[in-house]
């Protein structure tokens, strides 16, 4: 029975198996090509244009960057149209006085011919504006951080030292400076040079140039340390050793590039060439420092050695 059933269903389609073959081909294409022409609805977010402002006008702030649309089209369409290039919402501010109003928006189409059936979920936008002034301010660097120990800021250069600022007269009354973007001098040791961007208040903007050199000299100083250094025992006899290796306290002014190693840079030397036997000896005592490292403290002319037996 199975076999039969098997003939009978291989048999089907195998006869004009190429119509049957086509007539399923036509049929999806008919489905899809049907398919394309329902209407379907794509959210959209635009970014909001304002134009034809009054020159001597300026925006403060607007109450919304982008509005939402409901872009309603066929499917066809809704796959082939970008809607950032098709769709523009425009406030147009031709009109527009000093003050906080409202104002519509319109939705223009590139196209208007092409089928599109659009819902704005906003009709109006707040925008407050004020009369544009310009002032020469100063420039403000924006120092962060601190040099290494052992360095400090002895100066701070600015390419120039005004700018030329635009905006709202409320905000440009109050205003005497602009800073820049920050310049980092953390654990600096030289001098710093960093090209700029400026950083006005919102609604301002410096109209004579986009970028300034800042310049952070930084200058070296002594840091006085006080600490404990051995004493290279010279010329000790090979059968004496000390009691107790000894060492002396030193107060130096140290310079900030030998912070990190300023103990390797002094040198405490006893002369033991007179010392032949144990007991207690007082010998000459010598310190030495490399250049830079300055001394404050008196260093003793002689030190008391024990020396014993070596064991």
């Amino acid at each position: 029975m199975k076999l039969w059933l098997l003939n009978k269903l291989k048999a089907f389609f195998m006869h004009n198996w190429k119509v049957k073959l086509a007539s399923v081909i036509f049929a999806s294409a008919l489905w899809f090509y049907v398919n394309s022409f329902d209407y379907v609805t794509q959210p959209v977010i635009l970014t909001v244009d304002y134009i034809n402002l009054p020159a001597n006008l300026t925006i403060v702030q607007v109450s919304d960057e982008a509005i939402d649309l409901d872009v309603r089209a066929r499917k066809n369409i809704i796959a082939a149209v970008s809607f950032s290039k098709e769709i523009k919402a425009v406030v147009d501010l031709s009109e527009a006085t000093i003050g906080n109003n409202d104002y519509p928006v319109q939705i223009r189409q590139a196209d208007p011919n092409l089928d599109l059936r659009i819902t704005a979920a906003k009709k109006t936008v707040n925008v407050t504006i004020d009369e544009l002034r310009r002032k020469n301010v100063l420039v403000k660097p924006k120092i962060v951080g601190t040099p290494r120990e052992g360095f400090v800021v002895d100066r701070i250069n600015t390419q120039v030292r005004a700018v030329r600022v635009a905006g709202p007269r409320g905000i440009i009354e109050l205003i005497n400076s602009v800073e820049t973007a920050q310049v980092d001098i953390t654990d600096a040791t030289n001098r710093i040079v960093r090209t700029v961007a400026f950083q006005p208040p919102d609604a301002v903007s410096v109209i004579d140039r986009e970028n300034v050199t800042v310049e952070v000299v930084i200058s070296e100083r002594k840091i006085n340390r006080e600490a404990n250094f051995p004493v290279i025992l010279e010329n000790l006899s090979q059968e004496l050793e000390p009691v107790v290796p000894p060492q002396i306290s030193i107060n130096l002014e140290v310079p900030g590039r030998f912070l990190d190693n300023f103990q390797n840079k002094v040198r405490v030397i006893a002369d033991l060439s007179t010392a032949r036997t144990p007991g207690t000896h007082i010998v000459p005592l010598r310190v030495f420092a490399d250049d830079g490292i300055e001394i404050i403290s008196e260093t003793p002319r002689n030190i008391s050695i024990e020396l014993i037996p070596r064991q």
